[in-house]
């Protein structure tokens, strides 16, 4: 196994730069990556951000809406929370089979004294079923990406905030978080430890012998960076790349509104009201990038 500094750097755009890259570009052996994030909730592939989060509460707080290449559920992200990534070579016996990936960790929480199992939501939980381990799998030519998260010392609170979904009427096919207790597992280990000591804990339980560890180099590094802008730190692919989707929305008038969604952009607006007011809304809405206060802002009669 060999280990990739990721130079302990906690910006999530570039984590998740740095596992897409050293998945493409690094065709043979096993790859680990430990690392932590700033706030920041990472969305799957195939979900819809309106779906996933309160739009407000992480624009306020500042929180980035990221999307993964893996599928899977929306997780929350902070300082508190390690997350691991694991490279190798796709194999049937390893497709959507997280036990192999796992089995090492769970074996590491055992040792100090934290009980858990694998779920049959490939998730991580306490034999009293609080979840504290989310787990998703990306696989493509011959390599395959097996990650997920273990939260240490969370802000559950705004762990719980980030993820309560806005209060929208939608009709749409996205892939939806299933909502579970969660836990610290700094609250049940036998003796404290720091986030730092836990890491070197679960690095030793993935890599019982000390890993070969791997330093990019400059030129690759620009190109982590470069991906980690062009596409982590876009809107293209963070929002728009949500599936199709329909907004139901009554305004204030009680009119009632369907907008269709695509690419993250309204495309087309419905009404059984008066015509020429929807075709007014039609042609102010078209378009346009959908967020909240959009049709709060422009869906009025008047």
């Amino acid at each position: 196994m060999i280990l990739v500094n990721n130079q302990s750097i906690h910006d999530p755009r570039i984590n998740l730069a740095l596992e897409e890259f050293v998945l493409r570009n690094r065709k043979e052996g096993n790859y680990l990556i430990l690392y932590i994030n700033e706030p920041s909730v990472i969305i799957g592939k195939h979900q819809n951000v309106l779906e996933e989060v309160d739009s407000r509460f992480v624009e306020e707080q500042d929180i980035p809406v990221i999307r993964r290449i893996s599928g899977g559920g929306a997780v929350y992200h902070d300082r508190g929370n390690l997350n691991f990534s694991l490279i190798t070579d796709h194999t049937p016996d390893r497709h959507n089979n997280y036990r192999p990936f796992l089995v090492p960790i769970i074996s590491a929480l055992r040792e100090v004294g934290v009980e858990a199992r694998l779920n049959n939501r490939n998730s991580l939980v306490l034999n009293d079923g609080r979840k504290f381990s989310g787990n998703a799998q990306f696989a493509t030519r011959g390599r395959m990406l097996s990650h997920g998260t273990l939260l240490f010392d969370a802000d559950l609170e705004a762990l719980s905030t980030a993820l309560l979904p806005d209060s929208f009427s939608l009709e749409s096919r996205a892939v939806q978080s299933i909502r579970s207790r969660v836990v610290n597992i700094s609250s049940v280990l036998d003796l404290p430890l720091s986030i730092e000591e836990f890491q070197r804990h679960i690095m030793q339980g993935l890599v019982p012998d000390k890993p070969d560890v791997e330093e990019l180099s400059e030129k690759e590094w620009e190109q982590v960076k470069k991906l980690a802008s062009t596409k982590y730190d876009s809107w293209e692919w963070n929002v728009g790349r949500s599936p199709q989707y329909t907004v139901v929305h009554e305004t204030a008038e009680g009119m009632v509104l369907r907008l269709s969604i695509k690419d993250g952009i309204v495309v087309r607006v419905e009404s059984e009201e008066e015509e020429e007011s929807v075709a007014r809304l039609a042609n102010e809405l078209c378009g346009q990038k959908f967020r909240s206060e959009l049709i709060k802002r422009k869906s009025s009669l008047h």
